[in-house]
């Protein structure tokens, strides 16, 4: 899984919003929104309900291992 994609991923479902997290991540709501779809196209399942936005089943399950999985890839290139 592409880092980038788990990051804005998570920033969509922690604000709730892909206009919030496209202004956050410096992104268009249209990048936001590829790469989102482009996670779920990855994992083969819908990640976020769009209306209202929220995780799915899955989402929601994903999100428990991402601020784990990118606390440790940023712990890993500080290092580096």
């Amino acid at each position: 899984m592409d880092p980038r994609l788990l990051r804005t991923f998570s920033a969509v479902i922690t604000h709730g919003s892909f206009c919030y997290a496209a202004r956050e991540l410096g992104y268009t709501k249209s990048a936001v929104s590829q790469q989102t779809a482009s996670l779920d196209g990855e994992l083969g399942v819908e990640l976020a309900c769009r209306r209202p936005l929220g995780p799915t089943e899955a989402g929601a399950r994903l999100m428990v291992h991402v601020a784990s999985i990118l606390l440790r890839i940023d712990a890993a290139r500080a290092e580096v």
